[in-house]
């Protein structure tokens, strides 16, 4: 049968084509919410949006409380610097509108860092609510990932198996035509001897 090792070459080859072919699979995972924190997630939402467009809603009565302060605190001291220099002799002199000029000054810069602090807080406040925004959105982003695998299993296990054969029949083939009667000739000295096989 000289076409069986020709066929066990063929099959071997169809095997390893088949054991070459690449599969490629696609998986894409999206985090998710338990249904409980579902509400909570909305409301989370909803205020870091609310942050991000208008971030110095609620300070209004802050920064009006901080201004009456100063306003309280500021009342008596007009009166108070004006006594004093009465009381040293200067209350027709220059110096006492000097002293209640510098009194009001005060009282407005201490108004002016107020709305100084007022408008960064209101700044930091809606960087805050960039930055926790794209936390949010970094953590509501999926992963897709592909995977390619390196073959089908079936292929080859037949193309090893198909060599396998092959290489069985090729073997039997050398050992039956190697002596004449089909066999492998015998050796004579197996002590180092010019035996031959």
């Amino acid at each position: 049968m000289p076409f069986v090792p020709l066929i066990a070459s063929g099959v071997s080859a169809l095997g390893g084509a088949l054991a070459n072919r690449k599969s490629t699979s696609t998986s894409t995972n999206m985090p998710t919410v338990a249904p409980e924190y579902a509400g909570l997630q909305g409301d989370l939402i909803k205020g870091i949006t609310e942050r991000m467009s208008n971030p110095t809603a609620g300070i209004e009565p802050v920064r009006l409380g901080l201004m009456e302060g100063v306003n309280r605190r500021y009342k008596t001291l007009p009166g108070k610097v004006s006594t004093a220099l009465a009381q040293r002799g200067f209350a027709q002199s220059g110096q006492t509108g000097a002293a209640l000029k510098g009194v009001e000054l005060a009282r407005m810069g201490e108004q002016s860092d107020i709305a100084t602090r007022m408008a960064e807080f209101g700044l930091s406040r809606g960087d805050q609510g960039l930055d926790m925004a794209m936390r949010l959105l970094g953590m509501g982003t999926g992963q897709t990932a592909t995977t390619t695998q390196p073959g089908n299993r079936l292929g080859g296990a037949f193309g090893a198996g198909s060599e396998t054969l092959s290489t069985l029949m090729m073997l039997d083939k050398l050992l039956k035509g190697s002596a004449p009667g089909g066999g492998m000739s015998p050796a004579v000295d197996y002590g180092g001897g010019a035996g031959s096989w």
